[in-house]
């Protein structure tokens, strides 16, 4: 029987050439802006942003021959031995120091009853993945996956190496101190995905590329070794697994008057104080979240609960309720005329970008617990309703297909 979860030789940064990777790491493709990008092509030159993301004459070409380069000098080597490898991150939010324990190997594709998915994925950014998949050969960032069960096993490999010298360790862009360990242990690894197997994985991050991953495979698994695997970042539900809010801020085609007066047929509507962001307004059994707009602050909390039954039918979409996000897109914005929707994680970006026509919409983190029951039951979550932070660095380490 086929492990779900196996070792591989990874390519990485030679260690020779470079002892620090902070000026190499860089975000998952999907939260790098043309600003970030700019950002992280100054670092190095060998930044892996210069492989994650195509230019803007979109030729894909050009990424799969500067990996060819990269390989042909050495930047990056494979290493000799099949490992998973074990990675810690210790950060701070708000005063508070956290650390997340997880590890990177290969995950088992086309294992049914296992693997659920919670967000909608789009045509755009899977066109995207396919044709870096179909150059580039090779998983360049692993997807983020979350068991709903601890983890014994990853548990004790840690406490057995957290005093070990890491293979790699350093502070990265956004102060977080990263470390990483191979393991090379079979035994160790076969107990790790045999108590995996015994529970659920969601996919936290990586949803489009584990659509592509899937397809790609299905057409081209006589070529290449193992194809059915993909790399992942495997943790579990810890103090360290944080989930923040993803605000909307969404430009309107309408006047901001118009949108409050479309509003005020549902909602309840007052002026509020920033500071009365710090007191949770959105607490209660009602319905209820914030808007920023005109440089002010505005708490809108639903007249009549029962208008929710009309939008959420059966018995199975009854739980989208609870969530706000959800609402937001099923039933606020649709009543509105939009033209577009940013997604930004701070208040100070959504009052910054919030101006004009610009309305933003301030929600609160879904419940992990919530993620988990959505997801079990075959429903979706919209696109960015979940944040999962820290992000897990690309460039760390990735697969390249072999033959």
């Amino acid at each position: 029987m086929s492990l779900l979860v196996k070792s591989f030789r990874a390519l990485q940064y030679s260690p020779k050439k470079f002892k620090n990777l902070s000026g190499l790491v860089c975000p998952p493709y999907d939260i790098i802006g043309e600003k970030e990008k700019k950002f992280f092509n100054r670092k190095s030159k060998y930044n892996f942003s210069y492989l994650l993301l195509v230019e803007r004459n979109n030729d894909y070409k050009i990424l799969a021959k500067r990996f060819s380069n990269w390989l042909d000098k050495n930047i990056l080597v494979r290493d000799d031995t099949p490992s998973i490898y074990l990675y810690e991150q210790k950060f701070n939010f708000e005063n508070k120091t956290f650390r997340r324990i997880g590890f990177l190997g290969l995950l088992k594709l086309d294992k049914k009853g296992i693997i659920f998915p919670h967000e909608t994925t789009f045509k755009d950014p899977k066109i995207d993945r396919w044709r870096i998949l179909k150059e580039m050969k090779a998983n360049l960032s692993p997807i983020f996956v979350i068991s709903d069960k601890k983890l014994k096993t990853l548990k004790n490999i840690y406490k057995s190496y957290v005093n070990k010298v890491a293979s790699r360790e350093f502070e990265d862009f956004d102060g977080i101190a990263n470390r990483l360990w191979k393991i090379e242990d079979k035994d160790l690894i076969k107990s790790l995905s045999r108590e995996i197997s015994k529970n659920k994985l969601f996919i936290a991050d990586g949803h489009h590329r584990f659509e592509v991953a899937h397809k790609y495979f299905k057409l081209n698994q006589n070529r290449f070794e193992k194809l059915n695997y993909l790399l992942a970042y495997f943790t579990d539900p810890s103090e360290g697994l944080l989930i923040l809010p993803t605000h909307r801020v969404v430009t309107l085609k309408e006047n901001v008057a118009d949108m409050f007066k479309k509003l005020s047929l549902y909602f309840l509507i007052r002026e509020i104080s920033e500071d009365d962001l710090k007191m949770d307004e959105s607490k209660g059994k009602s319905f209820s979240f914030i808007i920023y707009a005109k440089r002010k602050f505005y708490f809108l909390k639903l007249r009549n609960e029962e208008i929710l039954d009309k939008i959420f039918k059966t018995e199975k979409d009854r739980i989208y309720k609870q969530l706000n996000v959800c609402v937001l897109h099923r039933f606020v914005l649709k009543n509105l005329d939009i033209d577009s929707i940013d997604y930004v994680h701070s208040i100070a970006e959504v009052k910054k970008m919030a101006t004009g026509k610009k309305i933003g919409f301030i929600l609160k983190a879904a419940p992990l617990s919530m993620v988990f029951s959505i997801a079990k039951g075959g429903l979706l979550l919209p696109q960015k309703s979940t944040y999962f932070y820290p992000k897990v660095l690309s460039g760390l380490v990735l697969r390249k297909f072999e033959k």
